[in-house]
């Protein structure tokens, strides 16, 4: 048997040749697509600046298939009208991350305000960056001061991030994106500059991309001129988060009940304590503490049964049959399925606002059913 070639440094030839091909070829290597939902379970981190929960993601069984919708390039428009407390911020920032790293794709968030746009950069954005390895690898500008690293613009390897406020139509020109995010849509000014909504302005910057995307968030404001409300009556459908009764495992759309209600949240009368759910189907009562369980087995439909979500983030019919995913996906979620605050902090609140109420004071009981009730 004749002795491998060696050159003077003792390397055989053929792993030297190996060694190099590989070089060579690193350049055109692409990672296996990942969903949002797998991207965030591996990269992501909760930051101290705007997390109560610090350290790695762990994504909420509601939040999945939102997520996935946003990561799914058949989908063009996602609204997610919700309560506070449901995640959305943190949804948006995981995608910034993910599009960033993983997709190489320019992107717009668009905040009510240039100040609104200032603390979302510092609270949310640059501890993103500090705390997200894969992220901060492709920011060659991190910790710098560089025109490619302010409150207005981060240049990652490979694409674009741009930060901007939503009061001057200028901030909706000139840039050209692949995805664009608006923050609290129910916020903005309904005729920015008199040249139109924000949505209608914004998504003018996806025009030219392959894979255009536009992603809004809102708790609602009032009814009837609610841009989120207007956004989700667009949507070619509209979801909510069904989730199986512990007794009868019948499937339904969590409710508020309130006083004299059939179904939904109760309580004994001045008390939030006693808070429960009564199920639509049985009439059987059960506690917050079967919510976890509930939710791990929920899946997001419409109304009418006829679309829904599968655990493989498939779009299917009421016979189960795949069908195409929609173009534009509305979701609806409230407080009541929140892992941070309870049935009982949602009683507690609504007996509070209803004292201001007969005062004459409806601020609290506004805000209530903005932000809790969704």
């Amino acid at each position: 048997m004749q002795p491998a070639n060696r050159n003077s440094h003792g390397i055989n030839s053929t792993e030297a040749i190996d060694a190099s091909v590989k070089s060579g070829l690193a350049g055109l290597f692409k990672p296996e697509p990942m969903k949002l939902s797998e991207w965030a379970e591996e990269h992501y981190y909760l930051s101290p600046e705007s997390s109560s929960e610090v350290g790695t993601w762990e994504t909420i069984p509601y939040q999945k298939a939102i997520m996935n919708c946003i990561s799914n390039d058949d989908v063009r428009k996602i609204t997610w009208m919700k309560s506070a407390r449901t995640g959305y911020t943190k949804v948006i920032v995981a995608a910034m991350g993910y599009f960033a790293e993983h997709k190489k794709r320019n992107q717009v968030i668009y905040q009510p305000t240039d100040d609104d746009r200032d603390a979302f950069v510092k609270d949310e954005i640059e501890p993103m960056l500090r705390d997200v390895p894969s992220v901060q690898s492709i920011f060659p500008f991190f910790d710098k001061k560089h025109k490619n690293n302010t409150l207005q613009k981060k240049t990652f390897l490979g694409s674009q991030l741009h930060m901007l406020g939503g009061k001057s139509p200028r901030n909706f020109r000139r840039i050209t994106v692949d995805v664009a995010y608006y923050d609290e849509l129910a916020g903005f000014d309904h005729d920015i500059g008199g040249e139109g909504s924000a949505t209608s302005l914004g998504d003018t910057r996806l025009t030219t991309s392959s894979f255009p995307k536009s992603i809004r968030g809102s708790t609602p404001k009032t009814s009837g001129t609610c841009q989120i409300e207007q956004s989700l009556n667009e949507a070619d459908v509209v979801l909510f988060y069904h989730v199986p009764c512990p007794h009868c495992n019948e499937m339904q759309y969590l409710k508020w009940g309130g006083k004299g209600a059939e179904f939904g949240i109760r309580w004994e009368e001045g008390k939030p304590k006693t808070a429960h759910y009564i199920c639509e189907h049985c009439k059987d009562s059960f506690g917050y503490e079967h919510l976890a369980d509930m939710l791990e087995q929920g899946r997001w439909q419409n109304e009418e049964g006829t679309v829904w979500i599968d655990d493989d983030d498939l779009f299917r019919d009421d016979e189960s049959r795949v069908i195409d995913a929609p173009s534009h996906v509305g979701f609806r979620l409230w407080a009541a399925y929140s892992i941070f605050m309870t049935w009982e902090d949602l009683a507690a609140e609504s007996l509070s606002a209803s004292k201001d109420a007969k005062r004459g004071e409806l601020g609290k009981l506004k805000s209530f059913v903005n932000t809790r009730l969704g």
